[in-house]
């Protein structure tokens, strides 16, 4: 007869083997699952509807942000192209794609933990921005930087959404002033990113009368992107000609409606100073 005591033993053994088993039976399920996900189409909405509620000690560590709101407006202007899905193991997938927006693209990838049924836990979002232009690389990049850390995929991709409506404001803008052989147009260079725009007589560019850095940032107290402007004095007198828009110019947060009129103001501005010193 079998002492208890290996009888426990066994049962012991057996449960262990018994679980191992589920457990490999499960992977296997998993790998399987991702072959034929490899054929048919991923939609990224599974990770935001299911993404698991943001760690308040996650929350802290963002000292830009004063709070994070959850996603109640559609993100517009953002396409996601070449999406995939793929299996890394112990319920963890990593998805792939082409983020695609007016003024920007990049590669994104996800990674998430679904070992709660229902739920994906966030556990990494890199955002592949090398292939952008160094004027809206610098000025993205410390938001980016923060709100991947933060592991909110909504959150950020809203931000995204944002910011490419704020950059086809400023393009269609800068186009109109273009359009006039006022301006010429080049992008940031130093760690503030941004575009500056040369404004200068429509006759002749290179009577310059001031230089414009227009950038971008995300203000943490309202979550937004803002307009912010670093004016480069060239010729004084235009300047001081025109005072008050220069003020104006610098106040925020400054909408729509506020930057059109701003600055078709300084496109007669431009026009009227030209025409004075002929």
């Amino acid at each position: 007869m079998i002492p208890d005591e290996d009888l426990n033993k066994l049962e012991e053994t057996r449960k262990n083997l018994l679980n191992k088993a589920i457990e490999l039976r499960d992977q296997l399920k998993e790998y399987l699952e991702s072959s034929r996900s490899k054929n048919k189409s991923v939609n990224l909405n599974e990770i935001v509807m299911k993404q698991k509620q943001i760690p308040t000690e996650n929350l802290d560590e963002m000292k830009n942000i004063t709070q994070i709101k959850e996603m109640t407006q559609t993100v517009v202007g953002i396409n996601y192209r070449n999406v995939s899905k793929k299996w890394l193991g112990d319920k963890i997938w990593q998805y792939k794609a082409t983020v695609e927006m007016k003024e920007l693209q990049f590669k994104l990838e996800v990674t998430i933990d679904q070992q709660e049924p229902g739920v994906n836990e966030i556990l990494d979002i890199t955002c592949h921005l090398k292939e952008t232009e160094i004027g809206y690389l610098q000025e993205i990049s410390p938001w980016v930087l923060a709100l991947t850390k933060i592991k909110n995929l909504s959150f950020l991709m809203s931000v995204f959404s944002d910011y490419s409506y704020q950059c086809s404001l400023r393009k269609k803008i800068l186009k109109k002033l273009k359009n006039k052989n006022i301006v010429t147009i080049d992008n940031g260079q130093d760690e503030r990113g941004g575009l500056i725009a040369c404004l200068h007589s429509s006759k002749s560019a290179d009577k310059v009368y001031a230089k414009f850095l227009w950038r971008t940032q995300l203000t943490s107290r309202t979550e937004t992107i803002d307009h912010i402007f670093t004016i480069e004095e060239i010729d004084d007198g235009f300047l001081e000609a025109n005072q008050q828009l220069m003020k104006n110019l610098c106040k925020k947060p400054l909408k729509k409606d506020k930057l059109e009129e701003l600055w078709n103001n300084l496109c007669v501005a431009i026009e009227e100073y030209s025409a004075s010193k002929e």
